[in-house]
This record gives structure tokens, C-alpha cells and sequence, in this order.
């Protein structure tokens, strides 16, 4: 029975790969990250550290329907100020056309630090949100935040740390 469905399930998911119309491009522009230290009881957030930064990278955007697609993608964010917060972010995400040029986006993302500090962990995991506005067919622009879930460093009783940043920036598609 597992191998009838996962058969199926890769069929499925072949056909929707092959009749799917792909898009491939480049994405680069601002990122601000802000470390957050929890430090008592209530979980109160005491900003630790801000850094400003910029992030590149590439995408394909996978359209399912004529409103909906999933845009994988792999960036590169680096914190000239602490490059111990320098990752390889790989996001997947699930995109939604509301107008003809608008677009608001939303989906996991996992970043593998390059360079960690000692008592960091190596990963972060985040929550990816924004909206995007086509300027050309080929060019859009888009705000993006990332609200991280993971506990980077530390302990529940001396305080631990946890990031979350947003970007500014341009897209740009390929034919």
C-alpha cells in the first residue's frame, strides 16, 4: 500500500512539475537582522544586536494555477558587522497573485550559518512573509520579513537568543 501511494504521490507531483510553467531568476537588495536576547521570566525581548546587511540569491517560481506558486529559493544574507550571522537561507514559499501586479508570499526557511559563534547552534529556522509588486514582466520589487523560531544560543535560565530580520529588494526573472 506505501509503495501504491508514494507512486501515486510522485506521478502526481511529476505531471504538476511537467505542465507547470517555471520561472528562473535572481533576487538581491537591503537586510536588516535583529538579535533578540531573552533574559527573564516573562519573556521579555531585550534587543541584543542590529546589522545591517544584504542578501543575494535565486529563485523558480513554480506556477500550480493562474493565482498560485511555490517559489523555492537559495540566498545568501551576509552582516558585514557580525559574520558570525552570515547564512545560506533556502526558503520555500508559497506565492499568491491578489491583483495583476501584486503578489503576498509566506513559507518556512531554514538557514545554515557560515560561520557560527561557539555556543551557537548552526541552523535557524524562520517564518517567511511579504508582499511583491511587478514592475515589469521581468523586474518586481518586495518587502519581505523573517520571523525566527529557533533558539540560537543560551538557556532558559540565563537567557537565550533568537533572530529576526527583513529585506528590501529586486527581483529579476529570466525568460
Amino acid at each position: 500500500m506505501k509503495k501504491v501511494v508514494l507512486t501515486s504521490f510522485l506521478l502526481i507531483m511529476t505531471t504538476i512539475s511537467l505542465s507547470a510553467q517555471t520561472e528562473f531568476g535572481v533576487r538581491s537588495g537591503y537586510y536588516n537582522l535583529i538579535e533578540f536576547t531573552m533574559v527573564d521570566d516573562n519573556g521579555t525581548k531585550f534587543r541584543n544586536f542590529e546589522g545591517e546587511g544584504f542578501y543575494v540569491g535565486a529563485f523558480a517560481d513554480i506556477n500550480i494555477t493562474d493565482r498560485f506558486s511555490v517559489q523555492p529559493e537559495m540566498n545568501f544574507i551576509a552582516i558585514p558587522k557580525r559574520s558570525s550571522l552570515n547564512q545560506i537561507q533556502i526558503p520555500v514559499l508559497g506565492k499568491y497573485r491578489i491583483g495583476k501586479r501584486v503578489h503576498i508570499f509566506a513559507g518556512p526557511s531554514i538557514g545554515f550559518f557560515l560561520n557560527p559563534e561557539e555556543d551557537m547552534k548552526n541552523t535557524n529556522l524562520n517564518i517567511a512573509f511579504g508582499i511583491s509588486y511587478d514592475i515589469t514582466q521581468k523586474l518586481s520589487i518586495a518587502l519581505r520579513g523573517d520571523y525566527g523560531l529557533s533558539k540560537l544560543s543560551g538557556d532558559e535560565i540565563n537567557g537565550y537568543s533568537e533572530i529576526h530580520g527583513w529585506s528590501a529588494g529586486l527581483k529579476y526573472s529570466f525568460d
